[in-house]
């Protein structure tokens, strides 16, 4: 067999799209959006490295960093008519976790005295985070 050959044409073929929306194709190709999909994941994974950067300047896991700002964005602000904190359930919701693990993680915080638990007075069911 001679290697001067050219591939048959069924090794020409591209690989079956990722997407299928006419306005997601250049050409009739996935690639361009393959391409941005791909960058994006980069760019999250530099989005993570900050927030472990952070989290670590104040002697925190990135996740939990990340957890303290989300309730802190939620603390009553002085003289404002606020609501008293926010739930597990919300937080969990915000940073698309499940609430089992923002719980454990919320403990975590509870018991280096950064957040503060409370019941919610118009559903005791309810826990409200505040920062401590």
């Amino acid at each position: 067999m001679s290697s001067s050959r050219k591939p048959s044409a069924a090794k020409q073929k591209r690989p079956p799209a990722t997407v299928s929306k006419p306005e997601l194709l250049v050409e009739g190709s996935d690639t361009e959006f393959r391409a941005l999909v791909h960058d994006l994941m980069a760019f999250a994974h530099h989005i993570e490295a900050c927030r472990d950067g952070f989290g670590a300047i104040a002697g925190l896991t990135g996740v939990q960093y990340e957890i303290f700002m989300a309730v802190k964005r939620f603390q009553p602000q002085a003289g404002a008519e606020a609501v008293a904190g926010i739930s597990v359930g919300q937080v969990a919701a915000r940073l698309h976790r499940s609430g089992a693990f923002i719980t454990l993680e919320v403990n975590k915080l509870v018991a280096k005295g950064l957040l503060s638990k409370e019941s919610d007075p118009s559903d005791g069911r309810r826990v409200l985070l505040t920062v401590s």
